[in-house]
């Protein structure tokens, strides 16, 4: 690729995530309406408190978009707190603290704020077009920070956010993009433990591939 062809190529990557961003806000809100619809009681019982994050649902669901936006391709760095982030703690700020105000007028707003944050949080191309390797030497390390990020990102929706479906396929693509990684044993022990729990993959296939690939693994018991 060319220079201008890196620019254009990261531009309309730019623009698929904000358009992501724009496309998850309206269907939690829709979601959000759905349900208040069918329980009228929670109009009320939500009058008051909806600025506190574990029951505001904007908030909750900003959390969880926040997190996929910030890591999902993001490598994990030393730097990883850069102020001109965003981050969770920044989701329940920018809902606002108004109790008096009226509560649609409240989740308009957090909406809005929340819209904001999930921008910011998309890297520039200025910064895409740094992380373009230069040399050998500096490719090799993008493919390896690559690696341990995708791997780190599946066992946290692993491990954190249970949230085992998902897990199940960041560590199929894990499997697939670096073979040879030297965390494969573990993701097959993994993909092994969360498929004994799951209808849509089979726990016996990655027992077979980890007793078949990696017999001295100390995961392949």
């Amino acid at each position: 690729m060319t220079v201008e062809e890196q620019k254009e190529f990261f531009r309309n990557e730019i623009a698929k995530k904000r358009l992501a961003i724009d496309e998850n806000l309206k269907k939690q809100a829709e979601k959000n309406e759905q349900r208040k619809d069918a329980n009228p009681k929670d109009k009320v019982k939500s009058k008051g408190a909806s600025n506190w994050y574990f029951y505001n649902e904007t908030a909750v669901t900003a959390g969880r978009l926040a997190f996929a936006q910030e890591w999902s391709g993001r490598p994990l760095e030393d730097n990883w707190r850069r102020s001109n982030k965003g981050s969770f703690s920044n989701v329940t700020d920018l809902l606002g603290t108004g109790e008096d105000e009226e509560n649609e007028e409240n989740d308009g707003a957090a909406v809005d704020n929340v819209k904001k944050m999930l921008y910011a949080s998309i890297k520039t191309l200025g910064e895409r077009m740094q992380e373009v390797p230069k040399d050998e030497l500096q490719v090799k390390q993008t493919k390896e920070n690559l690696a341990n990020s995708s791997f780190a990102l599946a066992k946290i929706y692993y491990q954190q956010l249970d949230d085992k479906q998902t897990a199940v396929y960041k560590l199929q693509d894990f499997t697939k993009n670096y073979v040879g990684n030297e965390n494969i044993p573990e993701a097959l022990f993994f993909l092994k433990a969360i498929c004994e729990d799951l209808s849509t993959c089979q726990s016996g296939d990655y027992e077979k591939e980890l007793r078949e690939k990696h017999p001295n693994s100390k995961y392949t018991r």
